[in-house]
């Protein structure tokens, strides 16, 4: 019996803990969600406890445990559920209004989090409105701008793209923070394919915010936005990729309007030397896929001095420095750039030899690997990745390495390896972009192979 009090007080002063802070951040009075409570706490949780009846701050604590719990299960309709009766509990009980309303928005921003991790984005809409309609009425306008957002990424999720734009003008009347919705909405547009109204949000940015520090950024995004429409519309994709027969008008104005963005931020007197290589990477392939060969030529031979002799004064300032591993790998890079293999390769080879982390040396491997796969060298390139598939801690890269193995393997004529990575693959990832990939393609070695007994 003892024991089960001092369970249920832990349990409380836990829960009346994070009340404190809960309502110190709803208020936006500075204390972050999370943060430790210090100095004023213990009178606060004194005074919380005036105002809570200890056996509801119990049960609030105890439901809270069971719903959490049910969330990091999955259990999403369960941790609705639980996390309900805990709203009912506040507006059934004699709460201080600032602690009352802070528990409810909380709860409910939780509840509409749920229904968005489960992919049901038509109640999550729901629940994000009403929670910014609650944080609207008390001022909250930070909570307004981040639930309404929310519920625009929920709608471009669900094909609502009327309802979407609807809901930031919305937000737009209100004028909270325009520069952060302007980004936040076009970066949404962008990742669900709507290149026209990203587009239109990143270049009402440039024009509205010229001098924010975040405008070569939006600049190099809005350049991605145009040559991601080219390919959209059927345009080649990949930084080799050139235009078969004739190049339609829209498209060369596309890629003529990344170009305009991409050298409006080149800079040759950044030490980022891996941003510089890819702004520079954009410009290659947009003069390429547009057949502006005498251009890109004229571009490349000013840019290989100037880039070459960054990276060489950035390798001299710090030669044992990350920076300069980085600046050795995209010397590399810039060979590949001018589809210089060899002299590539030895760039490759010697950031390998540099006491460099385990990333860097895990993509000049792979590097190395690509260059041999090409040349026709499929053993060498397959030890290669195998190093590198030993190396990596990144699953994604793991796969898309082992996808590359098993594509050497075809490519050297042994397909008895090559399904037999495949297959390995489909069992180990089930119902995963790798999977369905290696799926792919053994289902066509198999049709190219029917009848051969192999």
């Amino acid at each position: 019996m003892v024991r089960n009090i001092t369970i249920r007080r832990t349990l409380a002063a836990v829960f009346l803990i994070a009340l404190v802070t809960l309502a110190g951040a709803e208020q936006e009075s500075g204390i972050p969600p999370g943060e430790e409570v210090t100095g004023s706490g213990a009178k606060q949780t004194k005074e919380l406890e005036l105002i809570i009846e200890p056996d509801v701050t119990t049960e609030m604590a105890a439901i809270d445990l069971m719903a959490t719990h049910y969330r990091r299960e999955g259990n999403f309709d369960a941790a609705i559920a639980e996390f309900r009766k805990i709203i009912k509990l506040c507006e059934q009980n004699a709460l201080d209004v600032n602690v009352k309303n802070s528990l409810i928005i909380q709860y409910m921003r939780k509840i509409a989090a749920c229904y968005k991790s489960k992919g049901d984005f038509n109640s999550a809409i729901e629940e994000y409105r009403k929670l910014a309609a609650l944080a609207e009425v008390h001022s909250l306008h930070e909570t307004v701008e981040s639930a309404v957002l929310t519920a625009v990424e929920c709608a471009l999720q669900s094909d609502r793209y009327e309802e979407a734009v609807n809901m930031y003008a919305d937000i737009l009347g209100r004028e909270v923070q325009n520069e952060t919705v302007l980004l936040t909405l076009a970066y949404l547009y962008r990742k669900h394919k709507r290149y026209d109204e990203a587009i239109a949000k990143y270049r009402k940015f440039v024009e509205n915010h010229p001098d924010s520090p975040h405008i070569d950024g939006t600049r190099y995004d809005l350049g991605n936005c145009y040559i991601a429409r080219v390919e959209r519309s059927g345009g080649p994709s990949g930084c080799c990729g050139i235009w078969r027969g004739e190049i339609p008008q829209e498209a060369l104005a596309d890629y003529e309007a990344a170009l305009r963005e991409f050298k409006t931020v080149l800079d040759y007197s950044t030490s980022d030397v891996e941003y510089l290589h890819k702004v520079a990477s954009r410009i290659v392939r947009c003069y390429r896929a547009s057949g502006r060969k005498e251009e890109l030529d004229q571009f490349l031979a000013g840019h290989y001095e100037r880039f070459l002799s960054r990276c060489r004064e950035v390798i001299a300032e710090r030669p044992k420095s990350e920076e300069a591993a980085i600046a050795q790998y995209y010397l590399g890079m810039l060979y590949m750039d001018k589809r210089e293999y060899d002299k590539a390769k030895e760039e490759f080879d010697k950031v390998l030899s540099m006491k460099v982390t385990r990333d860097i040396q895990t993509q000049a491997r792979l590097k190395v690997a690509w260059i041999l796969r090409e040349q026709g060298h499929y053993s060498q390139a397959i030890e290669q990745y195998q190093k590198a598939l030993d190396t990596t801690l990144k699953e994604w890269r793991a796969n898309q390495i082992r996808l590359a193995i098993a594509g050497s393997y075809y490519e050297m004529g042994n397909f008895t390896q090559t399904k037999r990575i495949l297959r390995e693959i489909i069992d180990l990832y089930p119902n995963t972009p790798w999977a369905r990939k290696a799926s792919l393609m053994l289902k066509g070695i198999e049709f190219v192979n029917k009848g051969v007994g192999q």
